[in-house]
């Protein structure tokens, strides 16, 4: 069994700058707080999109 705090899935670093050269604004975050900063902003009525990793 691995500790989910100390192992995560890393976003690579060229990824972000893809996406961010793409005007894409980009938030690597725990799960936890991706989907209270998801919710947030979608009920801002901004458009968000969102990868979250689930089979820890």
């Amino acid at each position: 069994m691995q500790d989910a705090s100390v192992n995560f899935l890393e976003v690579q670093p060229s990824t972000v700058e893809y996406l961010e050269k793409q005007g894409i604004d980009v938030r690597v975050l725990q799960t936890e707080q991706a989907v209270k900063e998801y919710n947030a902003l979608a009920a801002q009525g901004i458009r968000v999109g969102g990868v979250f990793h689930s089979t820890c």
